[in-house]
C-alpha cells in the first residue's frame, strides 16, 4: 500500500538524524531538463558577451592570448556558473529558480560548495551517450535520464554520489478537502498492525495536500480494508484515519 502510494506522488516524506520528518516535493528529470535549456541559453549569452568584451579589449594586441581567455572564461561560465550558484543561498541556477526548482541535501538543508562541485564534476557521467554510439553522438546525457527515472527521488549519477535532491521551491498550498472536509471517524472493521496503522493515518495526513481524484486513486487500493471503491472508499480511508490519530479525543460518530 505504501509503495503504491510512492510512486503515485511525488511528495516524499525524509526522517533527519532526531527523528523529526520533513517532506520534500521531488522534481522529475523533465522539468529538469526545462531548467537546464535555460540554464546553457544564459551560458550562451555570457559567453558570446565576455569573447565580445576580449576580442575588444586583448585581439588587437595578441589574438593567441584573447583566444586563450575566451577557452578559458568559457570554461569557468560553463562550470562555475552552476557551482556557485546551487552553493548559495537560494540552491539554484536562474533555470531553476524560473523553473521553481532549487537543488538541496537528502535533509532539505542548504548544500556546500564540496557538493555542488561533486555533482557538477560528475555531470560528465550524466552526459556521455549510451555506448556504442557514444563516440559519435552528441552528449545526450542518456545515463543521466536512465538514472533519474530509475532512482526513488529522480536522482541522477551526480546527486547520488553528492547526496543532493532537485526538489520544488514553491510551498505546496494544500486545496480544500471538497468532498472529504467532514469531520467523522469511523474505527476500521479489524485489527491493524502497527504498519498498516501508518498506511491509514499518512494517508489522512497527507490528504488535504493530494486533489480528490488523486485520493480516490489511492483510496483503492485499500478497497479490501474500506469494502468499497471511488469516493465512498475515499471518504471511509478519511474516517478511519483520523480515527487511528485521534481515537476517543474527536469522539466516535
Amino acid at each position: 500500500m505504501e509503495a503504491a502510494e510512492t510512486r503515485l506522488d511525488t511528495l516524499q516524506r525524509v526522517e533527519l538524524l532526531d527523528g523529526v520528518e520533513v517532506q520534500l516535493r521531488i522534481a522529475g528529470p523533465f522539468l529538469r531538463g526545462r531548467a537546464w535549456l535555460i540554464d546553457l541559453g544564459l551560458k550562451v549569452v555570457m559567453i558570446i558577451l565576455f569573447s565580445i568584451i576580449v576580442y575588444l579589449t586583448f585581439g588587437s594586441v595578441d589574438a593567441g592570448i584573447a583566444g586563450g581567455l575566451i577557452k578559458l572564461g568559457s570554461f569557468g561560465i560553463m562550470f562555475f556558473y552552476n557551482v556557485i550558484m546551487e552553493a548559495s543561498e537560494k540552491g539554484s541556477t536562474f533555470g531553476k529558480r524560473w523553473s521553481g526548482l532549487k537543488v538541496v541535501t537528502l535533509g532539505g538543508g542548504k548544500i556546500t560548495f564540496g557538493q555542488s562541485m561533486v555533482r557538477n564534476l560528475l555531470r560528465m557521467a550524466d552526459m556521455n551517450p549510451i555506448l556504442p554510439l557514444g563516440l559519435f553522438v552528441f552528449p545526450s546525457f542518456a545515463v543521466g535520464l536512465v538514472c533519474a527515472l530509475f532512482t526513488k527521488r529522480f536522482q541522477r549519477v551526480g546527486d547520488l554520489v553528492a547526496g543532493t535532491l532537485v526538489v520544488h521551491t514553491k510551498e505546496y498550498q494544500a486545496p480544500a478537502m471538497g468532498t472529504f472536509s467532514d469531520e467523522t471517524t469511523e474505527r476500521p472493521p479489524v485489527n491493524l498492525l502497527r504498519d498498516e496503522q501508518k498506511v491509514l493515518i499518512d494517508y489522512f495526513n497527507r490528504g488535504p495536500g493530494w486533489s480528490d481524484e488523486r485520493k480516490v486513486e489511492l483510496s483503492d487500493h485499500l478497497s479490501g480494508l474500506t469494502g468499497v471503491k471511488g469516493i465512498e472508499g475515499a471518504r471511509r480511508t478519511v474516517r478511519m484515519g483520523r480515527w487511528l490519530k485521534f481515537g476517543d479525543k474527536e469522539g466516535r460518530k
